[in-house]
């Protein structure tokens, strides 16, 4: 059904640029939310189940502006969320070096998530989100 004719239509380029913009976004994130949810349990030393994490590329919380939120998932939290905060630093550069030294295209289980699962070109755009926000940082 998803492939009938009267379910396609066309976009004007400026439109195109602004839809294939969106999904790089939502992909970058998305890579962005996995491998920081994977790699905060690790610094935290504690189960991967007692972290959340969420992202959105319109978030209410920031405006509505791209965020990745990491959150504690234990009610009225143990401080997980204060700690990562205070690793946010060292997270971001490791999450870095992880997505950079993985082999894999597009993505893979063992960096920002499997390619398909996360949009085309996912490892890409969750280094470039990494970069921008590391020149952030340094003011660059």
């Amino acid at each position: 059904m998803a492939n009938l004719l009267s379910n396609l239509f066309t976009l004007c380029p400026i439109c195109h640029r602004r839809f294939e913009t969106a999904v790089r976004i939502r992909s970058g994130l998305a890579g962005l939310a996995f491998v920081l949810g994977n790699l905060s349990p690790l610094f935290l030393m504690c189960d991967s189940r007692d972290l959340g994490v969420h992202s959105d590329p319109q978030s209410p919380l920031s405006d509505g502006k791209p965020a990745v939120v990491l959150y504690d998932q234990v009610p009225a939290g143990i401080g997980f969320s204060e700690r990562l905060f205070e690793l946010h630093d060292e997270l971001m550069t490791r999450a870095y070096e992880l997505i950079s030294a993985c082999e894999c295209n597009d993505g893979c289980p063992s960096c920002v998530g499997p390619g398909g699962e996360n949009g085309m070109g996912g490892k890409k755009e969750t280094l470039a989100i990494l970069e921008v926000l590391a020149n952030q940082q340094t003011g660059t």
